[in-house]
């Protein structure tokens, strides 16, 4: 009898305290509607910026904090630049322009430059930095794609039969690397630069203003398109699986960590075209659209939009817009001239937009905090006229920021 009640009381413990654990230990608390998880790509370096527009979804978020002021910079002095910038482990900065590769260190000192070729061509492709540290870089008109080390050693070079004129390359999550090039083929070379395979369609974008854009699970690349203006292939079965619009696109989509993608084009409507941003589901569906009826909405601006943690929605032409999650407006504001760069925000939802006004000696950047309040603005000056364009990129309170043919990037902090 003795043991019964000695058991008994042992159960009524254990299931006491078991309760109490329960109740001490309450779910975790769902993540809001549209909250941006930063999506692993173990191909790419772990820095702060491996490449063109931050990620393989064209996102432009970084995990860093960036300037609160826009006082502060350096210089690096650069010539006819064009390239977008990337960041290695070691917060190395990398761009090529002209036929050359550089690196930089973080306080504006040179750590080496290299010739990619020798016919002195303009590049704008921006270098992509692997999971090794490697660096890779695209020269256009002679259709190369060049592999460096970390010390600007050359282990690699792949000669392309076509022009390649997109500004970057695509890597996907077991390191190959991806293209379209003048023929309008989708080029997928190995890590080690040799030749996997390849897919020709008519429909494929090869402009100097686009690039590819990869699904979060990395199984579907997204590319614009001469008509329809976005389409979706297929990895695995190496082919096209859906299109999008009926008008030549100029600009590469976003895709968020939903695999839900944001295209700016125009609408199909028999009452006339209308520019618009599209946010459409993962098999091409067409989930909200957003008008904005701005007059710049002529493919010609060559931005790409970004989204903060929250999933607000940025983009850019004389005005810089932020619309939520569902596609509502949320604020508006005046750019001075046109925002023909990719936007970037930070890990607080700072908005960073640069703009020019043709033939002025200066470029402005403005920042704005998530609700639209214009936090600082700065005129940087030019050596010829102002220009923006190629990506700028975020690391820890700085913001590098290229000019457009110009001979000057900032380091703002």
């Amino acid at each position: 009898m003795k043991n019964i009640i000695v058991t008994s009381l042992l159960i009524s413990m254990i299931i006491f305290y078991s309760c109490k654990e329960k109740a001490t230990n309450p779910p975790d608390t769902p993540l809001p509607e549209g909250y941006q998880q930063d999506i692993p790509w173990t191909s790419l370096a772990d820095s702060p910026w491996p490449m063109n527009h931050h990620d393989p979804q064209n996102t432009g978020r970084s995990i860093f904090v960036g300037p609160k002021s826009g006082t502060n910079y350096i210089v690096i002095p650069t010539t006819w630049q064009e390239s977008g910038v990337s960041i290695g482990k070691d917060s190395s900065i990398y761009f090529a322009t002209m036929a050359n590769i550089f690196s930089y260190k973080l306080n504006g000192q040179l750590n080496w430059q290299r010739l990619i070729d020798t016919l002195g061509y303009e590049i704008f492709s921006t270098p992509l930095v692997s999971s090794n540290g490697n660096i890779f870089v695209v020269t256009p008109l002679t259709g190369r794609v060049s592999c460096y080390d970390g010390v600007g050693t050359m282990i690699w070079t792949y000669k392309n039969s076509k022009k390649i004129w997109q500004k970057t390359l695509a890597i996907d999550k077991v390191g190959n690397l991806y293209f379209v090039d003048a023929g309008s083929t989708l080029v997928v070379l190995s890590s080690q630069g040799q030749l996997l395979w390849s897919l020709t369609d008519s429909r494929f974008m090869w402009s100097s203003y686009t690039g590819l854009v990869f699904s979060p699970d990395g199984k579907t690349l997204y590319t614009a398109g001469f008509n329809p203006a976005l389409l979706a292939i297929d990895i695995s079965q190496r082919q096209v699986k859906w299109g999008f619009g009926n008008h030549l696109s100029r600009r590469e989509p976003m895709v968020d960590a939903q695999g839900n993608i944001y295209l700016l084009t125009k609408t199909d409507s028999s009452s006339g075209e209308q520019p618009a941003l599209y946010s459409l589901k993962p098999d091409g569906t067409v989930r909200w659209v957003y008008i904005h009826k701005n007059i710049l909405e002529d493919g010609i601006v060559a931005n790409s939009p970004t989204i903060d943690k929250n999933g607000n929605i940025y983009f850019a032409f004389d005005s810089l817009y932020s619309v939520d999650y569902q596609g509502k407006l949320r604020w508006k504001q005046l750019l001075p001239g046109i925002a023909d760069c990719p936007l970037v925000c930070d890990a607080e939802g700072m908005v960073y937009a640069g703009s020019s006004i043709h033939d002025q000696l200066f470029i402005t950047i403005k920042a704005f905090n998530s609700n639209g309040a214009l936090v600082w603005e700065n005129n940087f000056p030019v050596g010829i006229s102002g220009q923006v364009g190629g990506s700028p990129a975020i690391l820890n309170s700085r913001l590098i920021f290229p000019a457009w043919r110009s001979r000057e990037i900032f380091l703002i902090q």
